[in-house]
């Protein structure tokens, strides 16, 4: 089994190829002067069975020609299967047609991809599709790194948290990550604005006074979400605010939103990087790889 990378995820891949003793592949890939992709696989790959690792974050439709350039060329080179391991997945937001005439980009994401033997990716955004199998033909897994953010949490000794998620989306991930910790669990109530503002409301909470808070949530873009349930929950006097999240997209004004509101700790995984990534996702990518493959554990 081969590794490639994209250069947006070549230190993951490097990290996981070396977990699972796996052979690291060579791409070169750069751009043409006027802005077209060039790839070039250095490493044999006829009759291998090849991981690539690329993100969807950012640039999101010039990674995706990228991906569908790389999965067919490696198939006309004679790879035996392909699998993309895709730690932050775009496009799949768009999953009904909410207004007339508009794009359903989910389901368009599965055929634009459908060479792919497989499709891995971290916690994406499934609201009416209830499994990924829904969307790509072939086999595919949405792996969770709520284990991940409940063992961070624990980490920083906090004093009897309560774990909290900002909507009834974010109960089943606020759920496992606090389970981590043995933690209380209470779930927001939400009703988005618009794209960028949202209102919530705290529906029979336990008591707060004088506990941590750990606000768990799958992406955070504006940081309006958190920004409203931290203003919500300050009231009942909890001693501090942890914000954890999986996909830190931070865009526009988010990190001097958050910023502002004096947060004890702000982390996300590394499925974006951005200077709050202290969450590694190399841990998910590794077993699964072990799993499929039959791999060894690298012994340290």
């Amino acid at each position: 089994m081969i590794i490639f990378s994209f250069p947006s995820t070549a230190s993951l891949a490097q990290r996981v190829g070396s977990l699972v003793k796996a052979k690291q592949g060579k791409l070169h890939y750069e751009k043409f002067p006027d802005g077209e992709s060039y790839l070039r696989f250095l490493t044999p790959v006829a009759n291998e069975d090849v991981v690539l690792f690329h993100t969807m974050y950012v640039n999101q439709n010039e990674v995706l020609v990228d991906l569908t350039f790389a999965v067919e060329t490696l198939k006309e080179l004679g790879a035996k299967s392909v699998h993309l391991l895709i730690p932050y997945l775009a496009y799949m937001r768009q999953d009904v047609r909410f207004n007339p005439g508009e794009c359903v980009s989910a389901p368009l994401l599965g055929k634009l991809l459908r060479c792919a033997d497989s499709v891995v990716t971290i916690n994406t955004h499934l609201h009416r599709i209830h499994h990924l199998n829904e969307v790509f033909s072939a086999a595919s897994e949405n792996l969770s790194a709520a284990g991940l953010l409940g063992a961070y949490a624990k980490k920083l000794k906090l004093h009897d948290p309560v774990f909290v998620g900002p909507d009834s989306e974010s109960k089943p991930l606020v759920e496992d990550a606090a389970a981590i910790c043995s933690a209380d669990v209470t779930v927001l109530e939400k009703v988005r604005l618009n794209p960028r503002n949202v209102k919530s409301r705290l529906v029979d909470p336990p008591s707060l006074k004088g506990r941590d808070i750990v606000l768990i949530d799958d992406m955070i873009t504006t940081g309006k979400t958190i920004e409203q349930a931290v203003k919500l929950l300050k009231p009942f006097k909890p001693r501090s605010f942890t914000v954890l999240c999986i996909h830190g997209v931070f865009s526009e004004k988010a990190l001097p939103l958050l910023q502002k509101l004096h947060l004890r700790t702000l982390a996300s995984t590394t499925t974006i990087p951005n200077t709050h990534a202290k969450i590694d996702i190399t841990p998910l990518f590794a077993g699964l790889i072990r799993k499929r493959f039959g791999l060894q554990r690298k012994v340290i």
